[in-house]
């Protein structure tokens, strides 16, 4: 009897309580399960029994490389926002072409490969080549290659052209001609935006 009183009480204590604690451990697991799936984003390394915190990693890349990946950052939003305004816009088609040449002058070596060599992915590269495209049509029409420049570059650089007839040498001193230009007139043109740009920096 004393037995049935005794369990009786302690049910009608502790039902509410697990009532209460039910909820509080599934939310504990939840945060926990989280926690351990999600741990790269706290956690980049464990020496031992030592962790090497994200927050330490962020800082000493900051510390390191922020200022010129800021600059970098800075620049690539500025160039964006003026191709955007002047409505020059790069296609995929282009942008395949652009990697369909490059894949042409690997000699062999599979793009995968090379990408992994240079620790950068496809996006990242498709982005660049879309970002070069761009400033090139943002300038091209300021590019004017002279027959007179042509014949000097034929004669000053004779013993560096590789193409074995005049045409293809004419071909090569213009692509070359054209390169150099177009790289100037993309540096002068992102030093002009970067001139006129009202630019905050906190970092």
């Amino acid at each position: 009897m004393l037995f049935t009183k005794i369990k009786n009480l302690t049910s009608k204590i502790s039902l509410p309580k697990i009532k209460k604690i039910v909820p509080i451990l599934f939310l504990a697991f939840l945060i926990g399960w989280y926690l351990y799936s999600h741990k790269s984003l706290f956690v980049v390394a464990r020496v031992n029994n030592t962790f090497v915190f994200r927050s330490q990693l962020n800082k000493d890349l900051a510390d390191r490389y922020g200022a010129q990946t800021l600059d970098d950052l800075v620049t690539i939003t500025l160039v964006r926002t003026e191709l955007a305004k002047q409505k020059i816009a790069i296609s995929d088609s282009e942008i395949n072409g652009k990697i369909t040449q490059i894949e042409a002058s690997l000699s062999g070596i599979k793009l995968e490969d090379a990408l992994k060599a240079q620790n950068m992915t496809l996006p990242v590269l498709k982005e660049q080549i879309k970002l070069q495209l761009g400033l090139e049509k943002a300038v091209e029409s300021k590019i004017e290659i002279t027959e007179e420049e042509i014949k000097t570059f034929l004669v000053t650089n004779s013993a560096t052209l590789t193409a074995k007839d005049d045409e293809g040498k004419r071909q090569e001193a213009t692509n070359s001609l054209r390169d150099q230009k177009l790289q100037q007139a993309i540096n002068d043109w992102v030093t002009s935006l970067q001139s006129t740009a009202k630019i905050e920096k906190y970092l």
